[in-house]
């Protein structure tokens, strides 16, 4: 039995408000045949724009500075989108306004039984695709229908997995020249991010969206988790798609015909490492011995990634590391309040849970004081000793304390309480 995901099934969803007589006038055509480099390079350059604006809802990101289309917008368009829709939503929004195809999957199904296809340990399978066709609805319309179709289910789909229907999006290489605005962060908790800049020390910077369409800013790390190949957690880019067939009229547009998307095989950046390693493949059940080699030594992954994309060096500075660290996790307490705030404004029937959360996250910044007196401490050794291994101490204390620390962000980055699905 085929399953389609609908407003009853999802928890994460986009709805945009319009004018009848405004989407009218908003059609949706297509005049191109495929993405070019040249409109993939754009769709970089928009969502890279949106990163670091600084806009902390969707609605004002798409009606900002930062958005060159915000004018062809019919007047009164709510923008309001959520975790796993948001990479739909602002990749259409981005083929409507340049008239190119969009193809996406409206159906999956687990690939062994499971209560919640969110979740499946095998992970899903695309059971059924809709071509969008030009010339028919506003492009409001066609979000809303986007929205209703896709969850976080529709990225937990094994690397390899391109038959019979080819999913959306595929792994791609742990490069510099892959990894880069508009990639897209799944963590297997439930929870999608999208890539707005990568430093030139490798630190991955993303956006993410949550329930009341605000919009969130931090840093890859081990919050993103790793686990079984069979649920696609990791980094993702969108397909290239080709429409074929189809007829030219006279005002330019193209109709009909169908849409093809590139399969693994066709996709010259597309690798399994992320899941299996850089070294001899292991099989599924044994994907966690996966080797990650950088200049010939054995690396972590998440210090394999960051050194990839900063060219094949692992540039570790402890300080900024903390400096970093600190900053993400404050951040993280910033947008709680801003999340206490929305919802006490909203009339949340339970501002005391709100309260608490915000006491809990005091509590841990308080613990964040003890890491930062410890760093304190490591690096006045360092200086003082004078070592050669400048840092050693410091990066085994930090590290050690990482993975001890309370993580802030869990709220919005997965666990199966967060609605953010």
């Amino acid at each position: 039995m085929r399953m389609r995901f609908t407003a009853k099934v999802l928890v994460c969803l986009a709805f945009l408000s319009l004018a009848p007589a405004a989407q009218a006038a908003s059609t949706y055509v297509v005049r191109f045949d495929h993405w070019s480099e040249g409109d993939e390079r754009g769709y970089r350059d928009f969502v890279a724009a949106l990163g670091e604006d600084g806009c902390n809802t969707v609605d004002a990101c798409l009606h900002s500075a930062a958005n060159p289309y915000r004018s062809s917008d019919p007047a009164g368009t709510v923008f309001e989108s959520d975790c796993s829709d948001l990479p739909y939503v602002l990749r259409f929004y981005y083929a409507w306004k340049r008239g190119l195809p969009f193809s996406y999957e409206d159906g999956v199904l687990p690939r062994s039984g499971s209560r919640d296809f969110r979740y499946s340990r095998n992970g899903n399978y695309v059971t059924s695709r809709r071509d969008v066709a030009g010339g028919t609805q506003s492009g409001i319309a066609i979000i809303n229908q986007i929205s209703a179709a896709v969850s976080s289910a529709s990225y937990r789909i094994h690397p390899d997995l391109d038959f019979p229907l080819v999913p959306d999006t595929y792994s791609p290489a742990i490069d510099p020249k892959s990894i880069r605005p508009g990639t897209l962060i799944y963590d297997p908790n439930g929870h999608l991010a999208i890539v707005y800049r990568v430093d030139p020390d490798g630190r991955i910077r993303y956006l993410d969206a949550h329930p009341d369409s605000t919009l969130t800013r931090s840093v890859y790390d081990l919050r993103f988790t790793r686990t079984v190949p069979a649920a696609g957690a990791g980094f993702k880019n969108w397909r290239p798609q080709k429409l074929v067939g189809a007829t030219l009229r006279a005002d330019g547009t193209l109709t009909g015909g169908h849409i093809e998307l590139a399969r693994n095989a066709g996709i010259a950046d597309f690798s399994t490492e992320q899941f299996y390693g850089n070294d001899t493949r292991p099989d599924d059940a044994a994907w966690a011995s996966g080797w990650f080699k950088l200049n010939g030594d054995i690396t972590g992954y998440y210090d394999f990634v960051r050194a990839k994309l900063s060219g094949g060096q692992l540039h570790f500075d402890p300080i900024k590391e903390v400096h970093e660290m600190v900053l993400s996790n404050c951040s993280d307490l910033q947008y709680r309040v801003q999340a206490v705030e929305v919802a006490i404004a909203a009339g949340d029937p339970a501002p005391s849970r709100a309260r608490a959360a915000a006491g809990q996250h005091l509590r841990h910044r308080r613990r964040l004081g003890d890491l930062l007196l410890a760093v304190a401490r490591c690096a006045a050794e360092d200086r003082v000793q004078g070592t050669a291994r400048r840092g050693g101490a410091l990066r085994h204390h930090v590290r050690a304390r990482r993975r001890s620390a309370p993580v802030l962000s869990r709220q919005r980055h997965g666990g199966r309480s967060d609605p953010d699905l």
